[in-house]
């Protein structure tokens, strides 16, 4: 990965969120997978593990991980 190019900055929604006081980003993401029933969609298109954590649980994180576009360093 190129460290030296210049990251694009955060949605205004993102950065909103962040700096609002007594929100916890990773609720507010929970409560919208949930909505959106994102379990089901990931289990009709044909998501599946054999073992491990369950699909719906790995692909939330790495999208929050994402939306906050985290360093894995």
């Amino acid at each position: 990965m190129n460290h030296t190019s210049k990251q694009p900055a955060l949605p205004a929604l993102t950065v909103d969120l962040l700096q609002e006081s007594g929100v916890l980003i990773d609720n507010v993401f929970a409560t919208l997978w949930k909505q959106v029933g994102m379990k089901s969609i990931l289990r009709r298109a044909g998501f599946n593990k054999r073992s491990g954590l369950p699909i719906g649980e790995v692909i939330f994180t790495l999208s929050l991980w994402l939306w906050l576009k985290k360093d894995s360093r």
